[in-house]
């Protein structure tokens, strides 16, 4: 979407009258005009207006601005999420994220969007941290979890290890591991949002008795096994 024939500036300046820390009163600090896309407005000019407080040296910045676009950065949140979906959930490639932007007018690299997406897993890991507690509540309301723990490499590479509850579908931890042992797996279970023990798990062979039940200190009753072995792929 382009709203304009050329980009626009719009200035963008913190509301507050005096420091939100201290009560002092403040002052211009420096204007730093940089261009910003996002997909619901386009391309425009956005001059930020940073205050310094005269007393205590806090800087105030623009709530608006910092509501569209991440401090320093030239493309929205909206590109940021749209790229990051793109790449990892419709699984397209970075030429084919470039193409699509392209049009809706969003110009942008292929190594470009591989940025956004990299920073895209970044934000979604803190998002997720963040809800920690919302997951385990929700987890909780729906009558207890069912957890289910695997593994995946490729090669040489470091091992993969995800774990969610399989009954609302929610991840609750990745982590990558050099080795899927007792060692490295019971500190990554200790850390999850999870919300007291499992009505139930699904586990390799491998990881199930000894490793969940070190983990939480007792076995909870398994849901299936998950194996392996006998014909070289998954069968639950």
């Amino acid at each position: 979407m382009c709203l304009f024939s050329t980009p626009p500036l719009v200035e963008f300046k913190p509301s507050l009258d005096t420091c939100s820390v201290c009560g002092g009163a403040l002052k211009v600090q420096k204007t730093r005009p940089r261009m910003v896309t996002t997909l619901h407005i386009g391309k425009f000019y956005a001059r930020e207006v940073i205050l310094v407080c005269s007393k205590c040296d806090c800087k105030h910045r623009c709530e608006q601005l910092g509501n569209l676009v991440p401090p320093g950065a030239n493309f929205g949140y909206d590109v940021l999420v749209y790229v990051g979906r793109a790449l990892y959930i419709r699984h397209r490639s970075e030429e084919e994220v470039v193409a699509e932007l392209a049009q809706r007018n969003i110009q942008i690299s292929p190594r470009g969007a591989s940025s956004l997406g990299s920073k895209f897993i970044v934000y979604l890991a803190i998002a997720h941290d963040r809800c920690s507690n919302d997951i385990t509540e929700a987890m909780r309301l729906s009558g207890g979890y069912i957890f289910h723990l695997d593994a995946t490499c490729e090669g040489r590479d470091p091992i993969l290890m995800t774990s969610l509850d399989s009954i609302s579908h929610i991840v609750l931890g990745n982590v990558k591991l050099p080795a899927e042992d007792e060692k490295h797996i019971v500190p990554y279970l200790r850390v999850l949002p999870t919300e007291g023990k499992p009505e139930g798990y699904l586990a390799t062979m491998t990881t199930s008795f000894l490793l969940i039940s070190i983990g939480w200190g007792y076995i909870p009753p398994p849901v299936s096994y998950v194996i392996t072995s006998l014909v070289g792929k998954t069968l639950t």
